[in-house]
């Protein structure tokens, strides 16, 4: 008896659930005529096929030991990313479960092989010229100073993806850089403006995050701009605007003077510069969640003369239910605690053996996920090459157009073209991951000795693709060797 899992999925762009049931009745049809049984269905509804961190599709993976082939309705419900699409094909491959799609027959000879290459291809083109038709309508679209969707700012409605001024929420901009520009705080100005009834684009109370956000808005004095924040203080120096940025002076209604917008911008480049902010490094940014699933923002808090530093949930200004629903931890406390857990995993030289063990296997399996596109792409290189000499026979007997022979073999010397590229590329990236055993004993020797120092605590991080998810009462710190693809540790 052959187990079948079958998966389906559909994206948020221009389809519907509908598209989840119509797939699921063609793996059905499908299974009953391969005469499988079906002992599990994942569906990921509204999730991309660019990568592969869908919920259902995870869930997928970890069970396959529970069934012998997975059933799709194409290859672009599977991924839409080459990279992905082979590394889970292998990681499936190990668990002893092969890949069949329904309306794609695909099997284990060479022009299979080649049709899965192209198939996955294919997908990937599509995900990719989706993103960029997308992005030149965007662009297009700001260089005629138009809305470019989301919510309009405070302020502002639109009519025919144009900005106009909303009258009813104009007085309270107005209001918020006069009251800024007088030198009132930014508390006075919350209070202020919670006290008038007054409420954010979302009908929400302010508070200081939402009060930056409009008081740096360049909208407000006439500018559209889209791309990287421009004229930001010092500290956002990282999104000053590059070349592809869109800016254009005058485009919008502006609500507040150029002589109050300069006094507003040289009292927040004061602040965020003076004395009394003490610069601190929040090491953990981009790794640390909350357990409601928020990502954690560095933050702090004066006391008494004395600065303390946090890991703050993201969702807690917006938080409308308990505060303790959201967490906050102390900064050294979080930090410690996870640099105890990578010395004693990876670090401790007692585990050293047990490491690079683990590690030489990691690089295999990784190097092994390439196997099945080497070969596809050596099946193109092929393909392509006898098409092209073809081609020349047919120009010597006269049998085919000269220009239209051209153009073929310049189609298929494309395909050769782009399969070498590619092979080259995972060749290049192979000898990238894989490390001898001395350069990795050298590396986790230097690590050791450096201790706590920002710098290798950084890298470690980055290195072990640490993720810190934080509960009331615990605090979990998962590991995970990104760059050999290693298991993760809890």
């Amino acid at each position: 008896m052959t187990k079948a899992a079958i998966y389906a999925r559909y994206s948020s762009d221009n389809q519907r659930i509908e598209s989840i049931t119509a797939q699921l009745r063609a793996c059905r049809e499908y299974c009953t005529a391969q005469d499988y049984t079906i002992v599990g269905e994942y569906c990921d509804e509204a999730m991309t096929g660019k990568n592969a961190d869908r919920e259902a599709f995870q869930r997928m993976v970890r069970e396959a030991k529970k069934f012998d082939v997975a059933v799709f309705h194409k290859i672009d419900r599977n991924a839409r990313n080459e990279y992905d699409y082979y590394f889970y094909k292998g990681q499936l491959r190990n668990s002893g479960v092969r890949l069949e799609y329904v309306d794609q027959k695909i099997d284990a000879s060479p022009e299979g092989q080649m049709m899965e290459s192209m198939l996955v291809g294919m997908a990937a083109y599509y995900s990719r010229n989706l993103a960029r038709e997308v992005q030149k309508g965007m662009r297009e679209n700001a260089h005629q100073a138009k809305h470019n969707g989301g919510r309009p700012a405070l302020g502002y409605d639109v009519q025919n993806s144009a900005y106009v001024i909303n009258e009813k929420e104009a007085p309270i901009i107005r209001h918020i850089f006069k009251r800024r520009a007088e030198g009132a705080s930014y508390n006075t100005i919350i209070a202020e403006l919670n006290s008038f009834g007054w409420r954010t684009k979302r009908n929400q109370a302010f508070v200081k995050n939402s009060l930056l956000e409009i008081l740096r808005n360049q909208k407000y004095i006439g500018t559209y701009q889209y791309g990287k924040a421009l004229n930001l203080p010092k500290r956002n120096s990282h999104q000053a605007p590059d070349e592809n940025t869109i800016i254009i002076e005058n485009a919008v209604p502006a609500l507040v003077d150029r002589d109050t917008w300069d006094i507003v911008q040289s009292r927040i480049v004061k602040q965020l510069n003076g004395s009394g902010c003490a610069k601190r490094e929040y090491l953990l940014s981009g790794h640390i969640f909350c357990h409601c699933g928020a990502m954690m923002q560095g933050t702090s808090t004066t006391s008494r003369g004395h600065k303390y530093w946090y890991y703050k949930c993201g969702a807690w200004d917006r938080a409308t239910g308990p505060a303790g629903n959201h967490q906050r931890v102390p900064l050294e406390e979080i930090e410690g605690q996870v640099w105890v857990e990578i010395r004693n995993n990876f670090l401790d030289p007692s585990r050293r053996e047990k490491n690079l063990q683990e590690i030489r296997e990691a690089q295999l399996a990784v190097l092994d996920t390439h196997t099945d596109e080497l070969t596809a792409l050596d099946a193109v290189i092929k393909d392509a090459t006898s098409r092209i000499e073809k081609m020349w026979d047919a120009i010597e007997t006269g049998s085919i157009d000269t220009k239209l022979a051209a153009e073929r073999i310049k189609n298929q010397t494309d395909r050769k073209v782009g399969a070498q590229a590619r092979i080259n590329d995972i060749r290049q990236k192979a000898r990238h991951i894989y490390l001898s055993d001395e350069q990795i004993n050298a590396v986790l020797d230097k690590l050791l000795k450096t201790e706590k120092q920002p710098g290798a605590f950084r890298l470690l991080i980055k290195m072990l693709s640490a993720k810190v998810i934080v509960a009331p009462d615990d605090i979990r710190v998962k590991l995970c060797l990104a760059v050999v693809g290693a298991g993760e540790r809890t």
